[in-house]
């Protein structure tokens, strides 16, 4: 494909990251030992264009191999108008209203059969990932700071002996949402934490790694999804709001926020992008009488295993308290294995080249200081230092788990140098509206993440509430996971999903 049509469908926003990534990989000789899928050979690129709204009939598990249940074609229109063009917009009825409506996603079905394959639809998905890949390659390195911050943060070293779960990613967009409606000092802070000089900086990484990560093909189901909340009644700044659903594609909503007709809505929204995996809780509303406004920000995966692991029974796993019992899984295979500071890990390898990796601290050491040295964020982001360990002949070995949490960010967003948007006195939310003393009252990260022999699936919420107030023998090396954990779900070229700890599989 040329890249005057390339550009075209890439759109305005990721253009020259784009670009640029696939100058670099031009004539670039990838490794035969690297982790890629078997099989699938990645040709020219075509933008991948997808939207953050979609149907709730979505499978939890479909086959792989088959047709997939993607659609051909390009983000839909909304289904509402657009934003007012108006610099100022004042909503003062009805208690509910749908200001923007993005439209679902739209992905290169997964050509399963060898004909369709090999054929012109195999052509258009492989084109379509092989975009994804460069953007993703491209935007990592940008975020690759803000990763390790987070991770190596209290949102992440605070919960001794506690299972955790974030996503990363989904927190980058919800952070860059909350910059979009600051100003001044506020913003500022923010766009520290972001890692970016200026909004646009912000705005740019954000749409680019949501582009890289977004696909809905029938093999790959990775969904992140946007949302404002607008309380009926205020002014709030036009261009502000259509910038938040351009960059985003967020929906926007307005009306009565603690009104029945809002709190269903926030509900159903939650429930209908994370298919209610995190359960019912999670769609209770943030609104208070206070609240002027409210992000939200979820973040929905599924994928399977390249190749199947094998139950091999129930085992022992050691926790902190004593034993527990799980039902592990193993599989054998040829792979980069890295021992570490404190640490040895490997990776295991997802449908569509996405990897879920594995850290096993040493002796003496625990998982979160693993995340606070930064070294296995590193590991798990950059490509480049993947191959600086052994290749070995891997047995892995580690149980079925579910890791879930629902953290409050107030306190690492605090740690991390976002400070001022907590005070009333210095908090400055003039982007979005003219109103003062506002003040962030309710920052929660939602996260859950289940393994098993058939794969991965994890779901997570970020609400955010503003109101008042080859050639030679392999040396053979088995990793067992039968004590407390690391984990995280990165993308080919490092873009992080989701990150964990596990101390007890069967809790």
């Amino acid at each position: 494909m040329k890249k005057d049509k390339l550009s075209d469908a890439v759109g305005m926003t990721g253009e020259k990251f784009l670009l640029e990534a696939l100058e670099r990989r031009e004539g670039k000789r990838r490794s035969a030992k690297k982790l890629w899928i078997a099989g699938i050979s990645l040709a020219a690129a075509l933008a991948l264009i997808v939207g953050a709204a979609f149907s709730p009939a979505m499978r939890l598990w479909g086959k792989r191999g088959e047709e997939g249940t993607g659609e051909n074609g390009n983000e839909s229109e909304s289904e509402s108008a657009p934003l007012p063009p108006e610099t100022s917009v004042t909503l003062e009825n009805p208690d509910f209203a749908v200001l923007a409506s993005p439209g679902k996603t739209v992905s290169e079905a997964y050509p399963g059969r060898a004909a369709d394959f090999n054929g012109t639809a195999g052509e258009a998905w492989r084109a379509e990932r092989e975009a994804e890949e460069a953007l993703e390659e491209a935007t990592v390195p940008l975020v690759r700071d803000f990763y390790k911050k987070l991770l190596s943060s209290e949102l992440m070293t605070g919960g001794k002996g506690e299972d955790r779960a974030v996503a990363p990613t989904n927190l980058y967009l919800a952070l860059g949402m909350l910059a979009e409606c600051a100003g001044g000092e506020s913003r500022e802070e923010l766009l520290a934490l972001l890692g970016c000089g200026e909004i646009a900086e912000a705005r740019e990484r954000a749409s680019s790694l949501r582009r890289a990560t977004a696909r809905d093909d029938g093999m790959k189901l990775s969904l992140p999804a946007a949302s404002l909340w607008l309380q009926k009644g205020g002014s709030y700044d036009g261009a502000t709001l259509r910038e938040i659903e351009k960059s985003y594609f967020a929906s926007a909503y307005a009306g009565e926020l603690t009104g029945d007709e809002m709190e269903k809505a926030y509900a159903d929204w939650v429930r209908e992008n994370t298919l209610g995996i995190l359960g019912e809780d999670a769609g209770k509303s943030p609104f208070t009488p206070d609240t002027v406004m409210a992000l939200a920000a979820t973040a929905l995966y599924q994928n399977e295993w390249g190749a199947d692991f094998d139950p091999i029974g129930e085992a022992a796993f050691h926790t902190p308290e004593g034993e527990s019992t799980a039902a592990f899984l193993t599989k054998t295979y040829d792979t980069w294995v890295y021992t570490g500071k404190g640490f040895t890990a490997a990776a295991a390898e997802l449908c569509e080249g996405d990897l879920v990796w594995f850290f096993l601290p040493d002796g003496g050491t625990n998982p979160e200081e693993l995340w606070a040295s930064g070294e296995i964020v590193g590991l798990m982001t950059d490509p480049a230092v993947r191959e600086k360990g052994e290749y070995a002949h891997l047995t892995l070995e580690f149980p079925e788990f579910t890791a879930a949490s629902d953290l409050d960010l107030a306190e690492s967003l605090k740690g991390l140098g976002v400070n001022k948007i907590f005070s009333s006195s210095e908090s400055d939310f003039s982007s979005l509206t003219d109103r003062e003393g506002l003040v962030l009252t309710a920052a929660r990260h939602a996260s859950r993440v289940k393994a098993d022999a058939r794969g991965i699936v994890a779901a997570a919420l970020t609400g955010l509430s503003v109101g008042g107030e080859g050639a030679t023998e392999l040396r053979e090396i088995t990793l067992r996971l039968d004590r407390p954990f690391a984990f995280g779900i990165a993308g080919r070229c490092g873009a992080l999903y989701f990150a964990g700890t596990v101390y007890d599989p069967a809790a």
